[in-house]
């Protein structure tokens, strides 16, 4: 649990803005492609790429 937690570590003001931007974009775009419930799987989808971007920065600026 400590291990998922931690993705929350070293987030400034602008990382969470940008996060709500991407999730907002990404919801909207899928709505377009899905209708009407296309902004759940958009959310989804931005939830985890984010994730996985996260984790990456993360690991690079560690090393």
């Amino acid at each position: 649990m400590k291990k998922y937690l931690s993705i929350f570590k070293n987030m400034k003001a602008v990382d969470w803005f940008l996060v709500v931007l991407i999730v907002v974009l990404i919801a909207y775009a899928a709505n377009l492609i899905f209708p009407p419930n296309g902004w759940m799987i958009g959310i989804v989808a931005a939830l985890l790429l984010l994730f996985l971007a996260k984790i990456r920065r993360d690991r690079l600026t560690k090393e």
